[in-house]
């Protein structure tokens, strides 16, 4: 089962012409938190190395962190 985006938090500013939602919970009762901005590379990309346990990356860069 594919787990669903469900809510996201307020918007506490903007990454690279886009809303950075303060939190996201998803469908499977899990939540995450916005821990900061990712470095973009010149090409776009962006290194995985970045980011620690419990952590992910959405487009086009922001990082978030599992709450529960």
């Amino acid at each position: 089962m594919n787990k669903q985006l469900i809510d996201r938090g307020p918007v506490i500013g903007q990454f690279m012409g886009q809303d950075i939602p303060a939190s996201l919970s998803y469908s499977d009762g899990s939540k995450y938190e916005f821990v900061r901005a990712g470095v973009i590379e010149a090409d776009g990309g962006f290194e995985m190395e970045q980011l620690d346990d419990e952590e992910f990356v959405i487009t086009p860069g922001l990082i978030y962190r599992r709450t529960r």
